[in-house]
């Protein structure tokens, strides 16, 4: 049991990795439209809501630090539009593969990410807290495609098991 358990830790560790390996080789085109699809899919029901009216016209800069990927989210008209990362956003959150999923699967508080400075937040302090409170109340597994839910869970489970520090 001890091995299966170092094993896991060891996949665990190893996936930010490959996908930034993955993420490298891809041209911005193809990142762009599969985040922006599948962004807009998840929040379209905080989006239809009104749940993000607060974030119209305004731009947050993402930075997912270990899978180094970098890019900027607006909302006009009720749509999400990505961007490559620019420095002009109102916004800028900063964090790693797994403390963001964690944070969407609402396996792990925002706050105290951000208070162990594993989140850190910048820019605009009103966009940037109201984006994080947004976060913590979003349920990402209720967005999902009933078929992609339990499979969401399973490896959400598991990252917060292997990944605790």
């Amino acid at each position: 049991m001890l091995y299966q358990q170092r094993v896991m830790q060891e996949v665990a560790t190893r996936i930010p990795g490959t996908l930034r390996l993955m993420l490298k080789n891809t041209p911005w085109t193809i990142k762009k439209s599969c985040i922006q699809k599948w962004m807009q899919h998840s929040f379209q029901s905080s989006i239809t809501n009104g749940d993000l009216d607060f974030f119209e016209k305004k731009s947050l800069n993402l930075i997912v630090t270990d899978i180094n990927l970098r890019f900027n989210l607006t909302l006009k008209n009720k749509q999400l539009t990505i961007n490559e990362y620019h420095q002009n956003a109102d916004c800028e959150f900063t964090g790693s593969f797994y403390d963001l999923l964690l944070i969407a699967a609402q396996k792990r508080d925002p706050d105290t990410l951000f208070f162990q400075r594993k989140l850190m937040i910048s820019g605009n302090t009103e966009v940037g807290l109201a984006i994080k409170n947004w976060l913590a109340s979003l349920d990402m597994k209720a967005s999902l495609h009933p078929l992609a839910q339990g499979p969401f869970v399973k490896f959400t489970d598991w990252v917060d098991e292997f990944t605790h520090t």
